[in-house]
C-alpha cells in the first residue's frame, strides 16, 4: 500500500439469500461472492442472512443481495468486486 492510500476500517457485509429454499437456488451466488471476498478476508466481516426476513424487507431486498455497511446494495459479484477494489485499492 502506498502512502497515498489510506487503509479504511473493516467494512461489514450482510449477504441476503433465501435460506428457507433449497441451497441450489442461491449456491452459485454465494460461491461467486465468496470468491470475490477471499482476497479481502482481513478487511471485512460478513453475515449470511435470510432474504425472506423483516431485515431484508427493511432494505427492500427481493433477490440475492449484498448490503455494505447498511447502505450500498449489490446483486452481482462483479459489481461488489469493483466496489471493493475502489475501497481497498488492491487486487
Amino acid at each position: 500500500m502506498t502512502d497515498a492510500q489510506v487503509s479504511p476500517a473493516k467494512i461489514h457485509l450482510e449477504i441476503f439469500v433465501p435460506l428457507s429454499t433449497c441451497a441450489c437456488v442461491y449456491q452459485q451466488f454465494l460461491d461467486q461472492i465468496f470468491a470475490v471476498l477471499h482476497p479481502y478476508k482481513h478487511c471485512i466481516t460478513f453475515q449470511v442472512k435470510n432474504g425472506a426476513s423483516p431485515e431484508a424487507d427493511k432494505y427492500e431486498i427481493f433477490q440475492n443481495t449484498v448490503v455494505v455497511n447498511g447502505g450500498e446494495k449489490f446483486t452481482r459479484a462483479t459489481e461488489l468486486e469493483t466496489y471493493l477494489r475502489k475501497i481497498f485499492g488492491f487486487h
